[in-house]
């Protein structure tokens, strides 16, 4: 059945062309998508102007209207009630426009949920770069405070690390074995020398030797005593050394935090 456009623009049948223009441009911004109507309203306002702004389809409109059941009033007829027909393109009519806006409000809801969901995922993001940044500053700085333990660590042996690090032993006292271990050779070289060159020296003054032989003599003797009290001395710096990384005051239950910060302290204090 054909629906009734005058009863949509709310025109009568005999209606001037410039009175279906103003029906038209007014139920056409009521209509509109963007002003609060429905897309299935427009689309068959739009229909309506279509057929009655032209004469010819017009004239064809009205001739169709006019067979035998077909509604030929309605609104639009001055002198009957509208036909059941009319009523049915109503009703339909009004199902659509109901459909239309459902989907719309629909369509609506589901464009807030993204932007929120958007909303809380951009704040989230934001927050977690924030904590990052926050704790990337904190790594670095707490990096730079630590870098004259990590310097004097990097000093040690790896034995002396062990007592450093699985004996919980300060690390100021492992840095004074290690200094200690490092010159032992040299204290040792000097003491050796020493002894060697006064010991000598008493030997050849009760020597009736002269020349070449008193001389020989005095270096033999020099180098003898050297090295025997050079060997002497390593025995017993090393026999120290070990007594004293085995007296190293060893601790438990002591964290690399703890062990970092006595350093420091006793750096800043020192």
């Amino acid at each position: 059945m054909t629906p009734d456009y005058y009863e949509l623009l709310g025109v009568k049948k005999s209606a001037s062309a410039e009175e279906i223009r103003s029906a038209y441009k007014r139920l056409l911004r009521q209509a509109h998508p963007d002003t609060g109507g429905t897309s299935g309203l427009f689309i068959v306002i739009e229909q309506a102007w279509e057929t009655l702004s032209d004469p010819a389809r017009r004239a064809s409109y009205d001739k169709e209207r006019s067979r035998p059941g077909q509604s030929s009033s309605g609104s639009g007829s001055s002198d009957s009630a509208p036909s059941n027909h009319s009523d049915d393109f109503t009703r339909g009519y009004a199902e659509e426009a109901g459909r239309s806006r459902f989907r719309e409000e629909q369509a609506q809801r589901e464009r807030e949920e993204a932007r929120q969901r958007q909303y809380e995922h951009d704040r989230a993001a934001a927050r977690e770069r924030a904590r990052q940044k926050k704790q990337y500053a904190s790594e670095a700085a707490r990096t730079e405070r630590l870098r004259p333990y990590y310097d004097a660590v990097r000093k040690l042996s790896e034995k002396e690390k062990q007592l450093h690090f699985l004996g919980n032993v300060r690390l100021t006292y492992v840095l004074a074995l290690h200094r200690a271990e490092s010159s032992q050779y040299v204290v040792i070289f000097v003491i050796a020398a020493l002894i060697a060159l006064n010991a000598a020296f008493m030997i050849m003054g009760t020597a009736t030797l002269t020349g070449f032989s008193y001389w020989f003599a005095l270096v033999f003797n020099m180098v003898v005593i050297f090295l025997g009290s050079g060997v002497i001395l390593v025995f017993v710096s090393a026999a120290l050394l070990w007594l004293a990384k085995v007296a190293a005051p060893r601790r438990r239950n002591v964290s690399d935090t703890e062990l970092q910060d006595e350093y420091l302290s006793a750096q800043s204090n020192g």
